[in-house]
């Protein structure tokens, strides 16, 4: 386990939307629902605009950066096939051990109905709290907690089955309740926490026909626990925005996808690293953004901040 060490600096990479392609092409069995629609996206560009071989680029960097930790926000596949869940488990296994990447799933993750056998429960080892694997305990528990020593990495799942053209997302009133009880008693403990989700909460912009429904009630509930970082996918944009905490601002940080080759209006690939360290004044957190040349295949810094604030921005 990669553990945290007081005193010195922990460092969280962040990826999302890897978006893998389709292992091949779809049964027309397998289309006879919202699955026709996304596929036929997939033939007209989003094929085009999502590569395996800018992930994978991205990948040999983040790798040589050496992160801690690893998290990964979401939408590994497009149409919640079972081949896609299988290809995204086998890819995870390929990168990471579960101790290492620390997993919340997207809208595309939760695309159609699916049994959780054949879906992205296939991934559940990436995607439970610390002490889970125990007989005694559930395979998953959202939201879910992993610590790193004082850094309490908080996984919540926003995916649901949503109409076609739609790809909203809902925390829902048990995660709320249980999100609540989790941010208070880390606070109380002095960790700092970040919270891992899919879909933007408020006040970062998505789409109506994208959105968390329950953006507000999550605002409401980092307004009074609190949080020091709040990342998310979903946009495919590189974004930064604040939420009131009880004592400061809360920084909510979106990523683009990490598959993207810069198709305009989308930025290219890209992932975060976040220097997390604790000193006399709390706990302070910078962002370094590296982001994929599509033209030379290469990946170098884009820009670092030496401290998230809102004088950052």
């Amino acid at each position: 386990m990669a553990a945290y060490i007081a005193g010195r600096m922990f460092t969280l990479a962040h990826l999302s939307d890897i978006h893998l392609s389709l292992p091949r092409a779809p049964h027309p069995t397998e289309l006879w629902s919202k699955r026709l629609i996304g596929y036929l996206n997939i033939l007209r560009r989003r094929g085009a605009s999502h590569q395996d071989w800018a992930l994978e680029a991205l990948m040999a960097a983040l790798k040589a950066d050496r992160p801690d930790h690893v998290a990964l926000t979401g939408d590994l596949v497009n149409l919640a096939t079972r081949d896609e869940f299988v290809r995204a488990r086998a890819w995870l296994e390929s990168h990471f051990t579960p101790d290492r990447l620390s997993l919340v799933p997207g809208n595309h993750d939760a695309y159609v109905a699916v049994p959780d056998e054949n879906g992205f429960g296939l991934w559940r080892a990436y995607m439970r709290g610390d002490g889970a694997e125990r007989k005694d305990e559930p395979s998953a528990d959202w939201p879910y907690l992993r610590r790193r020593d004082k850094i309490a990495l908080i996984g919540v799942s926003t995916a649901m089955v949503s109409a076609p053209f739609m790809g909203i997302g809902r925390v829902g009133p048990a995660q709320l309740v249980r999100l609540t009880e989790l941010l208070a008693a880390l606070g109380r403990e002095g960790c700092c926490r970040v919270v891992l989700i899919h879909h933007p909460p408020a006040p970062a912009p998505t789409h109506w026909h994208k959105r968390l429904l329950d953006d507000a009630a999550l605002a409401e509930i980092l307004a009074g626990a609190g949080a020091e970082l709040v990342l998310h996918g979903h946009n495919h944009t590189d974004t930064l925005y604040f939420t009131p905490g009880p004592t400061h601002p809360i920084p909510i940080v979106g990523v683009p996808s990490g598959s993207a080759v810069g198709m305009p209006p989308k930025p290219s690939a890209q992932y975060h690293l976040f220097r997390i360290e604790a000193t006399d004044r709390g706990w302070s957190i910078g962002q370094t953004a590296r982001r994929l040349d599509p033209e030379t295949g290469q990946v170098a810094t884009a820009y670092t901040r030496n401290r998230l604030s809102e004088e950052s921005v």
